[in-house]
Order: C-alpha cells, then structure tokens, then sequence
C-alpha cells in the first residue's frame, strides 16, 4: 500500500498504536499536507489498554487531536485497523470500550 497525497487544502493524519504485551501503548500521529509536507506530529503513551483495538481509536483520536492543534479546516484520517474505521464508518451509540473513545470526533 502506497501513501497518497491529500487533495490541496486538506491534511492527511496517519495514525497507529503499538502495543506490547503488559499492555503499554503508545500512539503516533502524522499530518501531511497535499505536497507531502510533515506540519505537525505527536505520540502519547498509555498504560493498562487491554487491546490493539483500543489503541488504534487512541491513535485516532490522537489525531484528529492534532488536527485541532494545527487547526485544519479539513482532514482525512489514515489507519490500518480495519475493524475501527469501519466502526467509525457506520457509526451509531455504541456502548462499548471503542463507542466511548470514538464518541465527539
């Protein structure tokens, strides 16, 4: 999979998590704009998360976290944990661990 640029006037925040097995994560977040420039960055680490899941959405909210930072008019958020971004996709009150770190992006 290639990295694409953002359309002109956006940025694109690629996230991740990596977590190890006494459940220390850390997220990162990247935002680019449409020529590939870096214009902002950050990472965070947490204790006692219990799943790649929940590091992922802690990632996400990282950035668009970031985004608020560098006050971008638009974003587009780019992970590679399939099962949250479709969670975000189809979004509805959600109950769960995910629903209440996702809640208000």
């Amino acid at each position: 999979m290639n990295w694409t640029t953002p359309p002109p006037d956006w940025l694109k925040i690629n996230v991740d998590a990596a977590i190890d097995e006494g459940g220390f994560v850390c997220v990162s977040a990247i935002a680019r704009d449409s020529l590939g420039c870096v214009k902002g960055a950050r990472g965070k680490p947490f204790a006692g998360i219990i799943s790649s899941q929940i590091g992922e959405c802690l990632a996400l909210r990282g950035g668009v976290e970031l985004g608020r930072i560098l006050r971008a008019q638009r974003i587009m958020l780019e992970s590679d944990c399939k099962t949250v971004l479709g969670t975000l996709r189809r979004w509805r009150p959600d109950l769960s661990v995910i629903g209440g770190i996702v809640e208000g992006f």
